[in-house]
C-alpha cells in the first residue's frame, strides 16, 4: 500500500528534512494610468483701493459741516421733506374724503330711494291762489292763474287708476286766445308730492270751457290739491265763436245724446265736446265725444255715456235726478293755431 508523502519529504523519517513550500505571492494589481494633471488658476489679484478724493484747484472741496453752503443744503432737504408731507397728508385727507362720501352715499341709497320727490313747479307758477279754496271729494283744490275757474268736481278712480279733476274755466279776454299751461299737484299732508302732471287749455276769446286734470297714480293719501299755471301764452285767434246745445236726450246707463248747432268762424276738426250735468248748480256727470265741428251755422250731434264726478258723494249717471240739467263745452286743441 502506498502512502502519499507530503510535499518536501517523508513523514514516517525523523531523519528527512523538511522543506517548508515556497511562498505563495500575489498577482501584482491592475495598472491604473496617472491622473492628468490640470494647471491650478493663478490666483485673484487684489481689489485696488479706491483712489483718494481728487484734489486740486478744479475740484471743489466738501463743505465742511457747519458751513453756509452744507447749511443751505440742508435746508433745502428739509423743505422737500415738508412738501412732501404736506402733499402726502394732502392726497392722505382727500382719500379719506373721497371714502367717506361714497360710505355715506351707499347708506344712503335705501333712504334716498325711498324718499318721495319733491319737485319744484314748473317756471311761472308761483304766487298766491286766485281762486277761494274749494273742498272737493275731502281734498282741498287751489289755483294759481290769471284764467278764472269755476267749481270743481272729481271722478272716483276707474279700472285703470286714473282720477279725474274737473271745473268750469273762462277767458275774459274778447280778442285773444289764452294758449295756457298747467301744473296739477296732488300733495300729502307733510307737503311732499304724490304725483305732478301737465294739462293744458286752448281757450277762445269770451269762452268757457272745461278744465281737466288727470291723475295716474293714488291720490287717496293727499291732503291738498294745487293747479298752478305754468306758461302764459297769449295769441292772436285763429278761430272764434263757439257752440251751442239745442237739445239732449238721456237713455239707459247714463247714456246721453245731444243736437249742437255750431257758432264758430272756421271749421274745427277733432275738437272734444263735453256734455256736463248739473244738479243745484253743481257737476254730477261729465262725459265727452270727439267731433268735427262745421263753420258757423252747421248742424251735428255728439253723445257719451255720463261718468259720475261731484265734490262730494258720487251720484249714479243711470238714475239721472228729475231737476238735472246739462251744458256743453268745446275743447279746441292747443295746437290748432299752430
Amino acid at each position: 500500500m502506498s502512502t502519499a508523502q507530503p510535499p518536501g519529504g517523508n513523514w514516517n523519517d525523523p531523519h528527512s528534512p523538511v522543506v517548508p513550500p515556497p511562498p505563495v505571492v500575489p498577482p501584482p494589481p491592475p495598472s491604473v494610468p496617472p491622473l492628468a494633471s490640470s494647471p491650478l488658476p493663478p490666483p485673484a489679484e487684489p481689489s485696488p483701493r479706491p483712489a483718494p478724493p481728487a484734489t486740486g484747484p478744479d475740484v471743489p472741496p466738501r463743505a465742511a459741516a457747519g458751513s453756509p453752503v452744507a447749511t443751505a443744503a440742508t435746508d433745502r432737504s428739509r423743505r422737500l421733506l415738508i412738501t412732501l408731507a404736506i402733499a402726502c397728508a394732502v392726497l392722505l385727507l382727500t382719500t379719506v374724503g373721497f371714502g367717506a362720501t361714497a360710505a355715506w352715499l351707499w347708506l344712503d341709497r335705501g333712504t334716498a330711494a325711498s324718499a318721495e320727490p319733491t319737485p319744484s313747479p314748473s317756471p311761472g307758477t308761483s304766487g298766491e291762489p286766485t281762486n277761494a279754496p274749494q273742498q272737493v271729494r275731502g281734498y282741498e283744490v287751489t289755483v294759481v292763474s290769471e284764467i278764472v275757474f269755476g267749481d270743481f268736481a272729481m271722478t272716483a278712480p276707474d279700472s285703470n287708476g286714473y282720477t279725474i279733476l274737473f271745473a268750469t274755466m273762462t277767458n275774459e279776454s274778447s280778442n285773444q286766445v289764452a294758449n295756457h299751461f298747467f301744473d296739477i299737484t296732488a300733495y300729502r299732508e307733510d307737503g311732499t308730492i304724490i304725483e305732478r302732471r301737465s294739462t293744458g287749455a286752448y281757450i277762445l276769446p269770451n269762452q268757457t270751457t272745461l278744465f281737466q286734470g288727470i291723475f295716474a297714480e293714488d291720490i287717496s293719501d293727499a291732503a291738498a290739491i294745487r293747479i298752478e299755471q305754468s306758461r302764459t301764452e297769449w295769441v292772436e285767434p285763429a278761430l272764434t265763436g263757439d257752440i251751442t246745445l239745442d237739445a239732449a236726450r238721456s237713455g239707459e246707463e247714463g247714456y246721453i245724446e245731444g243736437d249742437f248747432t255750431s257758432g264758430l268762424s272756421a271749421a274745427a276738426e277733432y275738437s272734444d265736446i263735453f256734455i256736463v250735468g248739473f244738479v243745484e248748480g253743481e257737476i254730477f256727470a261729465v262725459c265727452s265725444d270727439l267731433e268735427d265741428i262745421p263753420a258757423a251755422g252747421g248742424t251735428f250731434a255728439a253723445e257719451c255715456y255720463l261718468e259720475p264726478a261731484s265734490k262730494g258723494d258720487l251720484v249714479d249717471p243711470g238714475e239721472i235726478p228729475e231737476d238735472a240739467t246739462f251744458a256743453a263745452y268745446l275743447s279746441v286743441d292747443t295746437l290748432f293755431g299752430d
